[in-house]
């Protein structure tokens, strides 16, 4: 490889915020729901995490890694409370609305796929994922190793 074009490389991934670096190495590896608030207390972004917690077979079929990001700090979801990861780089390389809680789903492609401002249930966001023609053709695999 042109070393020259080595260096741009190795600049260009230094440049990025590290938070967006761990959320692009999970493309066409993995789903990404990013769950931001600006306050991690506030009563509908825990609604929020107990309805993705209620459902983690779903989010596991479906390949769906959950991060939860505020303007300070950011970590996995079902990772301990004390693993926030400081810096709001996720937040604000992915948050639109500054302020309002915000659910963002990027597909394997490192695409957006839904993103909504409200409460947004797990069967809402397995139809969309179910949908989606990666999704489809993982489950037609599936069943053809059940046969």
């Amino acid at each position: 490889m042109n070393t020259s074009l080595l260096y741009f490389l190795v600049l260009l991934i230094a440049g990025l915020p590290l938070a967006a670096q761990e959320i692009a190495s999970h493309q066409w590896e993995d789903r990404v729901l990013i769950v931001m608030t600006k306050d991690h207390t506030d009563a509908e972004f825990k609604r929020q995490i107990q309805e993705l917690n209620a459902h983690q077979q779903g989010l596991t079929e479906r390949k769906l890694k959950v991060y939860l990001a505020t303007p300070e700090a950011y970590r996995l979801l079902n990772a301990p409370e004390t693993s926030w990861k400081p810096g709001g780089d996720l937040y604000k390389t992915y948050n639109k609305r500054s302020g309002e809680p915000e659910v963002l789903l990027i597909g394997l492609d490192g695409q957006p796929k839904i993103r909504k401002y409200s409460f947004t249930t797990a069967l809402e966001l397995f139809v969309t994922i179910d949908g989606m023609p990666m999704r489809q053709s993982e489950m037609r695999n599936r069943n053809k190793g059940k046969n």
